[in-house]
Formats: C-alpha cells, structure tokens, sequence
C-alpha cells in the first residue's frame, strides 16, 4: 500500500500518509466482543473526517456498515456480542478524508483470528548462582504477532500462571522460588495479540541436590532427583571450594544418573567451604543444560580431645584406689575406658563412661592393696566410636614392711608412675592405731625420689592394737605440662605387729628434778596400757597402791594420797599384749625420798 493521496484546496496542502492497516480483528478474552485493531495513519494536513467500520458475518454477501469512529488517534473498535452470531466475521475499515470528491482510503479485510500461536517449548529450568532462584530459559518464540509468554508453576495436572512476560525476554527468575528447600516444575505458553495461546505441552522440573558429609570417614553423599523436561546424557559432580572455580568431580553417563553417590576428596580440608552441584547435560543438544541447587559444606572434621592424663593414684583403704584423670574437650570423647592391670601389660576393662566434664575419679575397688600393686590407663573413643588414645599409664605405691629387730622396722617401696614432671620427693608417716577406729601419724621422713625406703629406729611411745604403721606420698616437681598442680599419691597404709616388750625401773624418786624419775611407770613395746594392771604391797603385805591403766603409773602416795616412806616395795603386774601375749611380772621397787 503506502500511497500518499495529496490535494490542494484554497492554495493549502491537505494529505493522509501511510497505508490503513487493519492489524487484527480478535475475538474478546472474556465475553462474546470481537475487538478490531488498526494502525492510526498520520495526517499531515489535518484533513481526517472518520473511520468507517463494515463487516459480514461471513465468507461471502455484501458488507454493512457497522459504526463509524470520529477520532483519528482510536486505533480499536470492539463490536459487542459478534462472536455469538458466528465466529467467521470478515471486517474492512474505510477512512475519509476532507479532499476534493471526498477521497477514501480502504484496509484490507481480515477475518477473525483464531489461530493458535505456534507451539513453545522450554530449553531447561536451573538455578541461578547468584541468586539461588530458579531460572526458566526458552526459545523465541517464531510466531509473527507474538504478544509474549505466559510461565506456570505445575502442582499436579493444574498450571498455575506466576508470568506474563512480554515478546522481548527469554527468560523467567522465579524469586518466589526456594530451590534448596523444595524443587518445582514449570510450563510455558506463547500468545499472539488475540491472545491465541498456544497449548501448554512441555513440563520441566529441575534437580533438587542433597548433601551430607561424614565428619568420622571424612566423606561426603549425594542425592539428587533426575531432571525432567529432556533426555539426559550424563550428569556432572561439581565441587567449589573456598569460593573458587568449580571442579568437576564426576561425570555419570547414565539417562537416569546414580541419583546416590559418595565423595572422598583428599584435596577438601579441614575448615575448608565445600559448595556441590549438579547439572545434567541435554543428550539433544550438548549446549543446554541444567543445574540444581547449589548445597554448602562446612568442613569440619572430627574434633579430638588432646589431653588423656592421668594425673594421681591414691589408695583409698585396702580394697580400693581412686584414680585422677583430666582431659580438655569431653564433649569431644564418646566413651572413657578404665583399665586396670596387675603386671603392666595384660589389662581388663574396669568401668567405660561418657565424660560429663573435663576431670573425673575413677574409683577402682576389690583390690588388695596392701599385697598387690595395681597398673591403670584410660583408653578414650572419639565422637564416632573410633580408638583415639591411651593415657599414661600409672600404678599403685605398694608399701612392704619388714621387722628387722623388736625395735627396729623397715618400710619397701615401689617408684610412682606417671607424673609429667616427675616425682619431687616421697614423705614417710608414722603412726599407730587400729583398722576399726583409725590411724593417727605423723610425718617422719621426706626422702628424695631415688630413695624407695625408710629404717624406723624410733617407735612412737604408744603403740596400739595394729602396732607401727607407715604410708608414703609421693609428690610432683612443678612444670607439669597439663596444668595440673600439687598432685599427690598416696601409698597402701601398712602396719607392723610387734612382740611384747616391758621393762620396769628398780627405783624411783617422787621428788626428784628428773621428771622421768618421779613416777613409777613401766615402758616397752606393743603393750595394751588400758588393758592391763599393777599393784604394790608393803613389807608387811598390806596393799597401797593399784591402777588399772599402766600409763598413770604410782607416785609414790597410798590409797589415801598419803606419802609412803622410803624403802622396797613389791610390785604384782599383769602386761596385756597387742597381739594377745600376755606377761605376768612381779618385781621390788625401790621407793627413794
């Protein structure tokens, strides 16, 4: 077309430019109207009078005049319920212009159009790196009067619009999507400025990615769903670490993939970011292909308790030992195990436990502590049940009597095992007492650590029903390296019975300066004071003193605190034993004032 009709009218110029193009005649989206799009012509010379609309309600007959617009800038008329006469209407439009013999220019006619836009397919649904949505991404579409695209999101057999883009794009961001939570699945239909859509025939629905990784065999999993919307050539592993360029770990030729899959990667380390995706390649065309959701890793490797100490033994009575250990991170530790030995190297386990803080006592009972000398470790399990360590082995002090005479002991004794630092010194105590109502002692020696025994030529003045008894500690230098202070270890608690030793003096002087000399009192070794008795008898036989406790002694006073005189006097005794070998000792004294 594109004529240009000119006339001059008065000496002016008067034109309509360009042709009428009758654009479209489109049936109405929602009711029965059929709505007729033109291109508005230009007029230059102001010459526009109206448009003329005619139509037929079918393929042959003469045309009637519908309507007539008077606006020049109206580029559409709709003809109200025409569709439901029929739906083949044909349509021209005429425009009359202010010219000499009232010149006309005519569109050509065009029917309704029902056609249905050309069929459209997508080329893949991936996730977008940056933005971690889903990304829909298609071919233009080849229809000539493509108005745009429609996207849908897929839930069972209904297509849900989410879009609709104009005819310029290719591509659809989906930013309501959440790809590494749920995976979806898209459609997507062409239309044309009628709105003729075409059919929606292609469905496609991305991989959605899982990973996990096993902190204990350093490994990582992976499962994904298989893509749908084209036939897969392989599938593609994809590692980024620390934010670099993505490695391809593994490529999988298979339509389906493994859909599982694990990953040792010894160039993936502790700390390190590990990022995974998948893409699947179209087996169609190698230069389409899909991506899932990108999952990331911190890598962390199982953590380890570094310290499996040890610190102290000490025994506790005859049957039982406490035992000190420390560690740094418990929570790191599944499962301590206490070990016990008695030769150092054939252990059994004694007690296994979850670690609730950083220092725990094991008590180990049913020992025989005073003939037996114990060896403990603690073997520790990490949070995957895996052997991690063995402590420090340490052992009981075993602490061995010897009588060497009736007056003289000697105490054996093994080194203490295992302090960091070493051992500083061993303290010797002495005492006396009995097993059911205690010990009393006193420390009587500190020795250096080469020294592992002890001569007592000094017996306490009192000895009781167990006789001489001894322990030993064992003390650690400063500098341990765990930060443990004071530790001490405690030996067994022995005791050495003795033979009954008693010695009575022939004289003695109350009033004397030496306060050894003023009373009559026996001495000796393993006498039961409170058990046993004395009386003394004058020359005539009469009796003027008795006691029943050797330790008060006479003083040389009758029964009535009367001083007795100067002279010899017979004293009747009865020595009770610790160990039951009792004497009875009859003797003079001689009393001096």
């Amino acid at each position: 077309m594109g004529l240009l009709m000119m006339c001059f009218i008065s000496g002016h110029l008067f034109a309509i430019d360009n042709p009428l193009n009758l654009r479209r005649a489109c049936k109405s989206l929602n009711d029965s109207d059929v709505v007729l799009k033109w291109t508005v012509p230009t007029d230059t010379c102001n010459s526009f009078q109206s448009y003329y609309i005619y139509g037929r309600s079918g393929l042959v007959g003469p045309f009637d005049t519908i309507d007539s617009v008077k606006t020049l800038s109206q580029n559409q008329y709709i003809h109200k319920g025409a569709f439901l006469i029929t739906n083949i209407w044909q349509y021209f439009i005429v425009l009359k212009y202010n010219c000499s013999g009232n010149p006309t220019l005519s569109s050509d006619t065009l029917s309704i159009d029902l056609t249905q836009t050309a069929s459209q397919l997508i080329d893949s649904v991936s996730v977008d790196p940056l933005s971690g949505k889903y990304i829909i991404g298609w071919k233009t579409n080849t229809s000539k009067d493509l108005a745009g695209y429609k996207i849908y999101s897929v839930s069972g057999t209904n297509n849900i619009p989410i879009a609709d883009l104009g005819n310029t794009t290719n591509q659809f961001t989906d930013n309501s999507s959440t790809p590494s939570t749920s995976t979806k699945t898209y459609s997507i239909a062409a239309y044309d400025s009628c709105n003729n859509i075409t059919a929606i025939i292609d469905k496609h629905t991305a991989i959605k990615l899982s990973v996990s990784f096993d902190s204990c065999n350093h490994l990582f999993s992976f499962s994904w769903t298989g893509y749908i919307g084209f036939l897969v050539a392989k599938y593609q592993i994809f590692a980024v670490v620390n934010g670099g360029a993505p490695k391809n770990e593994k490529d999988f030729f298979s339509v389906s993939g493994p859909l599982n899959y694990v990953l040792s990667d010894n160039t993936i380390n502790d700390g390190d970011l590990a990022c995974f995706f998948v893409r699947a390649i179209n087996s169609s065309n190698t230069a389409i292909s899909s991506s899932s959701n990108i999952e990331c890793i911190p890598v962390k490797f199982i953590s380890l308790a570094s310290i499996n100490y040890i610190s102290q033994v000490n025994i506790v009575n005859f049957t039982s030992a406490n035992i000190d250990w420390i560690t740094d991170k418990f929570n790191f530790i599944s499962l301590a195990i206490f070990q016990q030995s008695t030769n150092g190297k054939n252990y059994y386990t004694r007690k296994s436990i979850k670690p609730l803080s950083n220092n725990y006592t094991f008590t180990a009972d049913s020992l025989i502590t005073d003939e037996i000398k114990y060896y403990f470790r603690i073997i520790i399990l990490n949070t995957c049940l895996q052997f991690q360590d063995t402590s420090n082995i340490c052992n009981s002090i075993l602490l061995i009597p010897k009588k060497i005479t009736k007056s003289i002991n000697r105490i054996d004794w093994n080194s203490y095992l295992d302090f960091d630092a070493g051992v500083e010194k061993y303290e010797v105590y002495q005492g006396t007492g009995d097993a059911s109502l205690g010990y009393s002692f006193i420390l009587v020696k500190t020795l250096i650590p080469d020294s592992l025994s002890y001569t007592d030529l000094h017996f306490p003045d009192e000895i009781l029903n167990d006789g001489v008894c001894y322990y030993v500690l064992a003390y650690e230098k400063s500098g341990n390296s765990y930060g443990v202070t004071s530790a001490i270890s405690k030996s067994n608690i022995v005791c050495v019975p003795g033979d009954l030793l008693v010695f009575f003096p022939n004289a003695f002087h109350p009033g004397s300066n030496i306060e050894k000399n003023t009373r009559f009192i026996p001495k000796g070794l393993y006498i039961d004071y409170t058990k046993s008795w004395l009386k003394v008898y004058n020359r005539w036989g009469e009796l003027v003193f008795e006691t029943n406790n050797l330790l008060n002694g006479w003083d040389g006073n009758d029964a009535n605190n009367n001083p007795c005189e100067s002279g010899q006097y017979l004293f009747v005794s009865f020595v009770a034993s610790l160990k039951d070998k009792n004497q009875n000792i009859n003797g003079i004294i001689s009393l001096i004032r």
